[in-house]
């Protein structure tokens, strides 16, 4: 009966490393996701290119033909997308498919991130979770990079009464209004600042 009772507490232990390990390769499979639908993107993106390029060469649109063949040979040899304040007017519209792409992704990412951020806290492993936070906070940054690069949505600016003022809280305070390049995401705004400050002032 002892024996029995050690083995069931052994195969616990078992079970609660094992789960431990899982979460912390789920980090790894977060960056290896996003790594290779990324890829996907910018396969895509060259796709879009050639496209471009052929619909170009058949209207007979010889400087059309020559900046898109141009950006596929670049984009081809240094594996990268142009931002959007870079990209030329001829192909500005698979950039901008792009980095709506990428947006998204990113966005869902910080999701599965701040997910695995909670289960590592709660299995006392802050390392792996201060780890998933870095990750966390670097796709910040991608998103604050594209936001700000991305054309007004239609309602935001242009007086056509779309745009969200801060209004009065259930406890009757108002809510201050938040900094205009702040990247919102899930009801929340966040900007990155530079400068090391302490908590309060945070």
């Amino acid at each position: 009966m002892l024996a029995m009772k050690r083995w069931k507490v052994a195969a616990m232990v078992l079970i609660s490393l094992s789960a431990l390990g899982q979460d912390a390769a789920k980090l790894h499979d977060i960056k290896a996701m996003y790594r290779q639908k990324q890829q996907a993107l910018f396969a895509q993106y060259v796709a879009s290119l050639e496209s471009l390029r052929i619909s170009f060469r058949q209207k007979g649109d010889l400087d059309s033909f020559l900046a898109v063949d141009a950006e596929k040979k670049r984009a081809e040899a240094e594996k990268t997308v142009p931002t959007l304040s870079k990209a030329g007017a001829v192909f500005r519209p698979p950039v901008e498919t792009y980095h709506k792409s990428l947006l998204e992704l990113s966005r869902k990412c910080i999701v599965a991130l701040d997910d695995l951020i909670k289960r590592e806290m709660l299995a006392d492993d802050i390392e792996a979770a201060k780890a998933a936070k870095d990750e966390r906070d670097a796709l910040l940054f991608v998103i604050a990079d594209i936001e700000s690069a991305m054309p007004p949505s239609p309602g935001v600016g242009d007086g056509s009464g779309g745009d969200k003022q801060p209004g009065p809280q259930p406890d009757g305070k108002r809510r201050k209004a938040p900094p205009a390049d702040a990247v919102e995401f899930n009801g929340h705004h966040y900007k990155v600042f530079a400068e090391q400050v302490d908590w309060n002032t945070a």
